[in-house]
């Protein structure tokens, strides 16, 4: 039988050794229904490795490991990536290849790639035990699956320890396929006829396990809970197996279902959040989405969580046909006027490949990126200015910031000396900061760009003034890893850098996802996944999208909370200096004032990880 690896590519970001939630639940579905109905090895692909790997590095793993068949979960952030990535395969290994996951729809021919051998629409397990079994079935190239009696039977791979809860600290249980609803923004596996549900027996030994592991948060993957039969009675359960509500619980619900019982069960069952999709509140908008509202239910919905102490996540949608700058401005208020504004997440439509809305465009007239993630451009309610507007008022009405740009986490030295920073996902050693001194060969960097972690860093150190072989060192890195964000960091340069034309040149695959996805950080156009840094006692701008400039302080002018809450002319602060007991007190004295200061990152690798344990929220792995 043959052997199979199955992969499942992140998020793109710019924080190395962040928190990705990039779990392989897809994956583990098909290693569990493989292990039931046949004989084949199926293996996942190391989730850390997967999330941590510059694109070299996960490309030299899956051809040391030279699989009889490559399966890639294609997402709108990891589509352009798996693709690449399965070619390369392909040329190496000769590797069957079978994608599947959200972004494969018949409509989408961007999935429709030479390297591609099989495409799976829908439910996978049922296509993929027939791809194992039976192997004239690839000759159809495609199929849809629809597979209820493979999910109601399926083991728990949490159980099963295919999946680890552990390094994200939350664990995914998914209880219900299929979507009782029509949004047309929404592509929910559409195709499907119908709802299935797994029993609650079922659902209740995972949540069990959860508990009993002491999993901190279980997030239940169904797109509306509110769908399930007997919900009431399955909470009323759960409270039981969750008396001191250690185990926090999540969801996503339709609030105009929520009464005060059905509130007061949630809580007593330990849940604390709930994503609810108000998208729009005006009569148009919600007609040609096909969602329709009952406002004043929703209210109320909103409110009996709010009575029991859980939060609710309030969803507006920008751009959606029918609306504009008027009604969207409407849909603010009504959030803010009702006091729906605890937690909420505002924006931009994205069409996505398979829903209604995408096969709807022209006629619609709505104009959008061609590439993921698909955000909409200009629709007749919205011009492109609008969308950026409208982004403005809902951070200035709801005090929030929407679109943030990547935190301040940079050192480069040890021992105050010039030192690599690595991460080590899955046992692998991986260059996360390349640290660029005048000895620094671009040999060097190209050996280097096989081990470097995605997202990774190369600091210009100030010895090195060779433009030239500045440039050959960054090109030997990006053109090993043309998918991977990186971050470039020069430390006190001679010159000031052209970090413009520095950013054109690199061969980075363009446009990239986040090229598209931060498209609004910036109000010029190009470049979003080369993040560039000047770090300078002497701040100047850099003037390329994404760029920004550190003040540097040294150790014998450590600055002070109003020096650090009053920076005028820099996006931050880096104190260089070697780390020692003077600066620790430093860092403990200002920890608790982070908040109020600009960011602050420090060159020693010691003293950055001891900040950042001292300030962060949590949201690192490394």
């Amino acid at each position: 039988m043959p052997h199979t690896l199955l992969v499942q590519l992140p998020v793109p970001r710019h924080q190395v050794g962040a928190k990705s939630g990039n779990i392989p639940l897809g994956a583990a579905c098909l290693k569990l229904a493989a292990e039931a109905h046949t004989d084949a090895r199926v293996e996942i692909f190391p989730e850390p490795l997967a999330t941590h790997g510059g694109d070299t590095v996960i490309l030299e793993e899956i051809c040391r490991k030279r699989p009889d068949i490559l399966g890639l979960t294609l997402t709108c952030w990891n589509v352009e990536r798996s693709l690449r990535l399965a070619e390369e395969v392909k040329k190496r290994c000769g590797t069957r290849i079978v994608a599947g996951g959200p972004e494969v729809t018949a409509d989408n021919e961007l999935t429709r790639h030479p390297a591609i051998d099989f495409r799976v629409y829908g439910e996978g397990e049922e296509i993929f035990v027939r791809l194992l079994n039976e192997p004239e079935f690839w000759d159809q190239k495609e199929a849809f699956g629809c597979a209820p009696e493979f999910f109601m039977d399926a083991k728990n791979p949490y159980m099963e320890k295919l999946l680890d809860p552990g390094p994200e600290e939350i664990m995914l249980l998914e209880t219900q396929r299929g979507c009782p609803y029509g949004c047309k923004f929404c592509y929910y596996n559409k195709a499907r006829k119908g709802l299935t549900f797994l029993s609650d027996a079922k659902v209740l030994e995972g949540i069990g396990w959860a508990v009993q592991k002491g999993v901190k948060e279980l997030y239940l993957l169904d797109p509306s809970l509110n769908a399930r039969p007997g919900l009431k009675e399955l909470l009323k359960e759960i409270a039981k197996l969750n008396p001191d509500k250690r185990l926090s619980l999540r969801s996503e619900i339709r609030a105009e279902w929520i009464d005060a019982e059905a509130a007061e069960l949630f809580a007593e069952a330990g849940f604390t959040v709930f994503e609810i999709g108000l998208q729009s509140t005006c009569p148009q908008a919600q007609k040609l989405m096909g969602r329709k509202t009952d406002l004043t239910r929703f209210i109320d919905g909103v409110n009996h969580l709010k009575d029991h102490g859980i939060l609710s996540t309030v969803d507006l949608i920008i751009g959606l046909p029918g609306d504009d700058l008027a009604s969207f401005s409407r849909s603010l208020g009504f959030v803010k006027e009702n006091g729906l504004d605890d937690d909420m997440q505002v924006f931009p439509l994205a069409l996505l490949p398979g829903t209604a809305f995408r096969k709807e465009s022209q006629t619609l007239g709505l104009r959008y990126q061609d590439k993921p993630p698909y955000t909409i451009i200009e629709t007749p309610g919205f011009k492109p200015d609008d969308i950026t507007l409208a982004l403005d008022w809902a951070e200035s009405l709801l005090d929030m910031d929407l679109i943030t740009p990547p935190e301040v986490d940079l050192s480069w030295k040890s021992g105050n000396l010039p030192a690599h920073r690595h991460i080590t996902p899955d046992g692998r050693e991986l260059i996360a900061t390349f640290v660029v001194t005048k000895e620094t060969t671009t040999d060097e960097a190209r050996l280097a760009s096989a081990r470097l972690s995605a997202p990774y860093q190369v600091v210009i150190t100030p010895e090195v003034t060779d433009e030239a072989a500045i440039f050959g060192i960054l090109e030997a890195c990006v053109a090993h890893n043309p998918h991977t964000p990186l971050e470039i960091i020069w430390v006190e340069p001679e010159n000031l850098p052209d970090a413009l034309q520095i950013v054109t040149d690199l061969p980075l695959s363009r446009p990239h996802f986040l090229d598209n996805d931060l498209a609004l950080l910036d109000q010029r156009p190009g470049n979003r996944a080369i993040l560039c840094t000047l770090v300078s006692e002497e701040p100047r701008p850099l003037s390329v999208p994404m760029g920004r400039t550190l003040k540097r302080f040294t150790p014998d002018a450590l600055p002070s909370q109003e020096a650090l809450e009053s920076l005028s002319d820099a996006d931050g602060a880096v104190i260089d200096a070697p780390d020692s007991p003077s600066l620790k007190a430093w860092q403990e004295a200002m920890a608790p004032f982070a908040d109020e200061m600009f960011p602050v990152a420090f060159s020693d690798h010691t003293a950055m990880a001891r900040w950042r344990a001292l300030t962060g929220s949590g949201d690192w792995v490394f």
